[in-house]
């Protein structure tokens, strides 16, 4: 494939990060990415905020709870916030949940020791 062809391509071309070129896209990653919507694509975000980097990470149904030291972030999907898929471009959402982090005690035994102990006694 060559060029831009249809307004599909030309879409693909200016919203892909990873594909600046679309001529250089073999044909089967081209029928992948087709018709896909932004919000489709991998993405990224930094957790502006907190001490030091990322202690633990507990996955919930509808949300990622990130720790840190002393902040604890909930990451939301573009799945999760709008699920009816009515915005084609929903953003990765990570916002502060909690002031408290891994190094309380609170939540090191109570929440991620807990996960860590039903964790393995689920997975054996």
């Amino acid at each position: 494939m060559t060029g831009i062809h249809t307004e599909s391509d030309a879409y693909l071309k200016r919203n892909s990060a990873s594909y600046a070129d679309c001529s250089q896209i073999d044909a089967r990653t081209y029928k992948f990415m087709k018709g896909r919507l932004p919000r489709d694509f991998a993405g990224s975000f930094d957790l502006q905020g907190g001490t030091g980097g990322i202690t633990a990470m507990c996955s919930c149904e509808d949300f990622l709870e990130v720790y840190k030291e002393d902040v604890t972030f909930r990451v939301r999907t573009p799945e999760s916030i709008d699920p009816d898929r009515i915005n084609p471009n929903a953003p990765f959402v990570a916002a502060v949940a909690d002031s408290v982090g891994s190094a309380s005690p609170a939540v090191a035994r109570v929440l991620l020791q807990s996960r860590d102990i039903l964790e393995a006694a689920i997975f054996k």
